[in-house]
């Protein structure tokens, strides 16, 4: 099992030298390919292992406006006898929900404020800290790399032309957009740090955006170094590749030479591994 299972139904028992390629991880996703579902599931599936995970994104408006697909189990767990797939999982599923609080931030400055209070001890600590829509957080010239016009499709807005931003409104948008991410790097080492003291796991940071930051990128490697990115398969409708690269520790090549990749469908509301595509044969 590859580490990028971890996002789907089934990664539950992602082997930790796996997931520990995960610890600090960047998902992009400018094909609106589900990356909200995605990082629900990642977060899913460490609950059900007892792990609990703080989720924070920019607004419940436009949570429900696009809702994620319900994380379900994986395998035979996902439909156990006289259970209707998805819609009535068992009591331990239940429970795993109860293990992601959702928490809405409506900008960068409410999400910084956030991760400062983490050091205080203020709520209960999550072993897992996930960052959706970071796009939406950051000013407007930090996203004018493609993520304020994809925020707002990815919403049903329109988007309104905004004129390119001068080179010194660009580096302020990329030194807000690494000082918060340095903020919350620095806010999971020091819970990673508390559960070490009570033999707790590390824990995982994810941070997610629709569109990729341009300038943004290269910096934010240094605190996420795992940078994962979603396209849509050419060939098979409604069908997407996760695809990962890790700055420091690379993962091993399929036998094909091709990077590691999990293929998924969303189909009829239900996140489902799919299998890769087929490799034409010649000779």
């Amino acid at each position: 099992m590859t580490a990028l299972r971890a996002f789907l139904p089934g990664g539950d028992d992602c082997a930790p030298p796996d997931e520990r390629r995960l610890a600090r991880c960047l998902v992009v996703d400018p094909c609106d390919g589900g990356r909200s579902s995605l990082l629900l599931q990642f977060a899913f599936n460490r609950a059900l292992r007892g792990l609990r995970t703080l989720y924070v994104c920019a607004s419940r408006e436009g949570l429900a406006a696009r809702p994620p697909v319900r994380p379900t189990r994986g395998g035979a767990a996902a439909a156990p006898a006289g259970t209707s797939t998805g819609f009535a999982p068992p009591a331990a599923e239940h429970e795993a929900l109860r293990r992601i609080a959702v928490k809405y931030v409506p900008h960068g400055e409410a999400l910084r404020e956030l991760l400062l209070a983490l050091h205080l001890g203020e709520m209960e600590m999550p072993h897992t800290l996930i960052i959706d829509d970071l796009h939406e957080l950051l000013p407007p010239a930090a996203a004018a790399g493609g993520g304020g016009a994809a925020a707002a499709a990815h919403h049903g807005a329109p988007s309104p032309a905004r004129p390119s931003p001068s080179k010194p409104e660009r580096q302020h948008g990329a030194m807000q957009a690494a000082c918060t991410v340095a903020l919350a790097a620095h806010a999971a080492d020091y819970l990673s740090a508390a559960h070490a003291n009570a033999g707790g796991p590390p824990v995982a940071l994810l941070v997610g955006a629709a569109a990729p930051l341009g300038a943004e990128l290269p910096m934010l490697s240094r605190w996420l170094p795992a940078q994962l990115a979603v396209a849509a398969d050419p060939q098979r409708a409604g069908v997407f590749a996760l695809t990962g690269a890790h700055a420091t520790d690379p993962w091993p090549a399929g036998a094909d030479g091709a990077p590691p990749a999990a293929h998924y469908s969303l189909a009829d509301r239900r996140l489902r591994e799919v299998a890769p595509p087929a490799v034409a044969s010649w000779g």
